[in-house]
């Protein structure tokens, strides 16, 4: 067998990690997390240096609460 070279394009990755079409993909999942977790909760989608994130934050004292004791960001990204 020969052996194959394969180079990455890097600049035409970052390109689409910060295409519209993955911010779209993220913030979906974003809001999916979100729908599970219920009120309280809320979306940040960011393009940053490399790639787009997103950020899931509890915005009310209750949900900060809840979030705190039992971590319910965490399983509702993990889907526990």
């Amino acid at each position: 067998m020969s052996r194959r070279i394969f180079t990455l394009d890097r600049r035409g990755v970052r390109e689409l990690l910060k295409s519209p079409e993955v911010e779209e993909t993220v913030r979906d999942y974003a809001d999916e997390v979100v729908g599970r977790l219920g009120s309280g909760y809320a979306v940040d989608v960011r393009k940053g240096r490399n790639r787009v994130n997103a950020a899931v934050y509890p915005e009310s004292g209750r949900a900060k609460h809840e979030n705190y004791v039992q971590n319910t960001i965490l399983k509702a990204v993990f889907g526990k």
